[in-house]
């Protein structure tokens, strides 16, 4: 009994086809699984300098905090500073304001007068008493206050001869104080004795 081949033999025009398009399906799958490849380093390599970016912006952007902080805190120890720095200027400047007040005075204080009190406040009624040996040198010391211009409106209140001493005349010129800042408090209170040297 003879052997049948039922399978017909693949000629070789379609082996020479079959056999190209092996060979170009697979360089195709090649190219295809480098191009996926280069793609996915490409995708780590981003991913990698982006994590680094990240990491860098961190760090800095942790420092910016530490600065920012830094920062605020010096600015609010220097507004503490500013405000204790105007207050002792204040302080300093209220505890030099009655010796220049008083200065002042004494420059402009004729040498026959004697002030005896002298009660500013600023912008009301100033106050001076004194003891003087004649009007003319009380009028002269109005005069100085009027031309220093730090007190407006002076006048003469009072003027009085003491009969207890060897008619001396005492004597209140009032006047607005528009000068420094004087305490209420500060006043010049010696007895008047002490003060007048004829």
């Amino acid at each position: 009994m003879k052997s049948i081949n039922f399978i017909d033999p693949v000629p070789p025009q379609k082996q020479k086809a079959l056999l190209t398009w092996l060979y170009t399906t697979a360089i195709i799958t090649f190219i295809f699984i480098f191009i996926l490849f280069y793609i996915h380093i490409k995708h780590v390599r981003i991913s990698h300098t982006l994590a680094q970016d990240l990491k860098d912006l961190r760090q800095q952007t942790a420092e910016y905090d530490a600065t920012k902080k830094r920062q605020q805190s010096l600015e609010a120890s220097k507004k503490v500073l500013e405000e204790r720095l105007h207050k002792l200027r204040s302080v300093h400047e209220e505890s030099q304001a009655p010796y220049s007040l008083l200065l002042m005075l004494a420059m402009l204080t004729p040498t026959d007068i004697c002030l005896s009190s002298c009660n500013v406040q600023p912008g009301k009624i100033a106050h001076l008493e004194g003891m003087a040996r004649h009007a003319k040198a009380v009028t002269k010391f109005i005069e100085a206050l009027h031309n220093c211009q730090l007190f407006k409106e002076v006048r003469l209140a009072s003027l009085t001869t003491s009969e207890a001493e060897d008619s001396l005349m005492h004597f209140i010129i009032e006047g607005v104080w528009e000068g420094d800042t004087i305490a209420p408090h500060e006043q010049l209170q010696q007895p008047v004795q002490e003060q007048i040297s004829f």
